[in-house]
C-alpha cells in the first residue's frame, strides 16, 4: 500500500466487509498472486453475522449467528472445515419436521405418531401443492400474494386442518419451524411465488459449536483468513464511496478509524456489506448508485433471527427436564395468540446438550416480528420470556445460571440476519444487487447469491465470484491499453 496524492492511502483494490464474502474474494486474490488488496472491516472482529461466542465458559461455544453447514456435498464451507481439522457433529436440519423434533401442546408431548401423521397427510401435500401453485402461477402470470394468504386460502377450503383446532394448531407450529424460522421471516412477508426459489446441497447437515476451544463458525473464519490476515485492517467503519473521478479512474473511499476520518484511494471496491446496512443509507455512495440496483435494495426483505442462549451450571442436583436425544423442542403457540412478546416469541429451542459435553444448554430462537421485537427488552425480560415458555412445556424449570441474548437488527454492522424474498420480488433483485457498476464497484455477500442465498456457502461463493468478474476486468483493460500501445507505436513506425 502506497500514499498517493495528499497523503491519501493508495491501494488497487480494497474490499469493504470481512465476512465469508469479503474473505472469499480476499481468498480468490491472495490464491492467484494479487496482494495489493486492503479488506476495510468495520467490528473489531472478522467473520461478520458467523461469531462464536465462549461468554458461557471456554469449553462451551455457541454461535450467535451462523450454527450449522447445511449439506456438505460441494459445500466450500465444509471443505474448510475438513482441510483445517475443525470439530463438528453431523445432524439433520433440513426444513421438514423429522423424528429430530418434539412438539408440546402445554406441557403435554405429542406423540410421534401424531407428528408423523400431520406431517404425511397434511404439511408434505401441503408444500407440494405449494410447489405446483407457483409453477401454474408463473406460466400463467398470475399475480404474486404473500404467503400467509395462501396458507389461509387452503386451511378454508381444507376442514381437515381450518376445521380441526388440533390439525390446525400442529399445522401453524410446522409450518412456523419450516418455513419462518428457516427464512427468518413471518408467512406474511414472505412471497407465495418465491420464497423457496434456492436450492440445497447435499451430504448431510453439521452442527459447530462443539464443545471445545477453537470450534464454531469462528474457527472457520480464521482458517480462511489466516494466510492473508495482515491485509485485514479492523475497526475501519466504511462512511461514503466516491467512484466519480473523472479520467482518474480512482475511488475514494471514507472511512472511521480510532475517532479519527480517514480516506483511501483505489482502482477498484468489492461492497460485501449486509443488505440491511444498504437499506439503511449507512453508507453514502457517489454517484448515487443505478436507480435498477437500489429498487433491489428497497424490494428485497431483511429477515431477523435472534437467539435467547440459555446455560445452567451442571451441578450435583440439576437434572436435566428436557428430552436429551431430541434436537428440536417446540411448543404450540395458542391460535388466538396475535402477541409479539413474551413467551409466545419464544416457541423453539435447539438441543446443544449432547454437543457441549453434555453441559446443559438449550438455544431459543425467535424470528420476523417477534425476533425485532425482543430487541427493545432488556436481557432480563428475554430471559424471563424465555424460561416462561419453557415452563409452558416442562413445568418447574429453574433459573439459568447465564445467558445470551443476541440482537442483529439493532447491529449497526448487520442490521439484520439475511435476506429473503417478499411478496413481488424475485431471484432478479438478487442478480440485480451482485451486478458490477462502471467496472469500479463489485458486490458480493448472500443477499446476491440466487442459488444458495441466506446462507455462508452464499456468501462465500458470491466473494470468490466478484473477484474473478474483477480479475476478468482488469485483464481486460490491460490488453485493451496494450492493443492501444501497439497500435500507436504502428502509426508512429508507418512512413507518412
Amino acid at each position: 500500500m502506497e500514499n498517493g496524492d495528499h497523503g491519501k492511502q493508495s491501494v488497487g483494490i480494497v474490499i469493504i466487509g470481512a465476512g465469508f464474502a469479503g474473505l472469499g474474494a480476499a481468498n480468490m486474490f491472495y490464491q492467484n498472486g494479487i496482494t495489493d488488496f486492503l479488506i476495510l472491516e468495520g467490528r473489531n472482529r472478522i467473520g461478520g453475522r458467523s461469531h462464536t461466542s465462549y461468554d458461557l465458559g471456554m469449553e462451551i461455544p455457541v454461535d450467535l449467528g451462523s450454527a450449522w453447514i447445511q449439506g456438505k456435498r460441494r459445500n466450500p464451507i465444509w471443505k474448510l472445515t475438513k482441510r483445517h481439522d475443525i470439530p463438528y457433529a453431523n445432524v439433520d436440519v433440513s426444513d421438514k419436521v423429522t423424528a429430530s423434533h418434539v412438539f408440546f401442546d402445554g406441557k403435554t408431548q405429542l406423540s410421534d405418531s401424531q407428528v408423523e401423521k400431520l406431517r404425511k397427510l397434511h404439511l408434505d401435500p401441503f408444500l407440494a401443492h405449494v410447489e405446483r401453485r407457483q409453477k401454474l402461477w408463473r406460466r400463467s402470470g398470475t399475480s404474486d400474494m404473500s404467503l400467509r394468504q395462501f396458507v389461509d386460502q387452503h386451511l378454508r377450503e381444507n376442514q381437515q386442518i381450518g376445521g380441526n383446532k388440533d390439525n390446525m394448531q400442529l399445522f401453524e407450529a410446522a409450518l412456523h419451524s419450516t418455513i419462518a424460522l428457516e427464512y427468518a421471516a413471518d408467512l406474511e412477508d414472505l412471497s407465495m411465488l418465491s420464497w423457496n426459489d434456492d436450492d440445497e446441497l447435499n451430504g448431510g447437515d453439521c452442527y459447530m459449536a462443539v464443545g471445545r476451544s477453537n470450534a464454531g463458525f469462528s474457527a472457520i473464519v480464521e482458517a480462511l483468513a489466516k494466510p492473508f490476515r495482515s491485509y485485514i485492517q479492523m475497526s475501519s467503519v466504511v462512511k461514503a464511496i466516491d467512484y466519480d473521478d473523472g479520467d482518474n479512474n480512482e475511488i475514494q473511499i471514507s472511512y472511521s478509524f480510532e475517532d479519527q476520518t480517514k480516506c483511501i484511494v483505489a482502482k477498484h471496491v468489492i461492497i460485501t456489506l449486509p443488505l440491511g446496512v444498504l437499506k439503511a443509507d449507512l453508507v453514502n455512495f457517489f454517484p448515487p448508485l443505478p436507480i435498477e440496483k437500489q429498487a433491489a435494495i428497497k424490494k428485497m426483505g431483511n429477515g431477523i433471527c435472534n437467539k435467547c442462549i440459555l446455560y445452567w451450571e451442571d451441578k450435583d442436583d440439576f437434572v436435566v427436564f428436557w428430552p436429551k436425544k431430541r434436537d428440536w423442542l417446540v411448543r404450540l403457540a395458542p391460535l388466538d395468540s396475535t402477541t409479539t412478546s413474551g413467551q409466545n416469541a419464544w416457541l423453539e429451542f435447539y438441543n446443544a446438550y449432547k454437543f457441549n459435553g453434555n453441559r446443559p444448554v438449550l438455544v431459543g430462537f425467535s424470528s420476523g416480528r417477534d425476533a425485532s421485537a425482543i430487541e427493545e427488552l432488556t436481557d432480563e425480560q428475554v430471559v424471563r420470556d424465555a424460561v416462561s415458555s419453557l415452563r409452558a412445556m416442562f413445568g418447574e424449570v429453574p433459573e439459568p445460571t447465564k445467558a445470551i441474548v443476541t440482537r442483529w437488527e439493532s447491529d449497526e454492522f448487520s442490521r439484520g440476519s439475511y435476506s429473503f424474498l417478499p411478496v413481488g420480488c424475485t431471484q432478479q433483485c438478487r442478480a440485480e444487487l451482485g451486478k458490477s457498476v462502471d467496472g469500479k464497484l463489485f458486490f458480493a455477500g448472500e443477499a446476491t447469491e440466487t442459488i444458495f442465498p441466506s446462507t455462508t456457502q452464499g456468501a462465500l461463493i458470491t466473494g470468490e465470484r466478484a473477484a474473478r468478474e474483477l480479475m476478468k476486468a482488469i485483464n481486460a483493460s490491460e490488453a485493451k491499453h496494450k492493443t492501444s500501445i501497439i497500435a500507436r507505436i504502428r502509426k508512429l513506425l508507418v512512413p507518412s
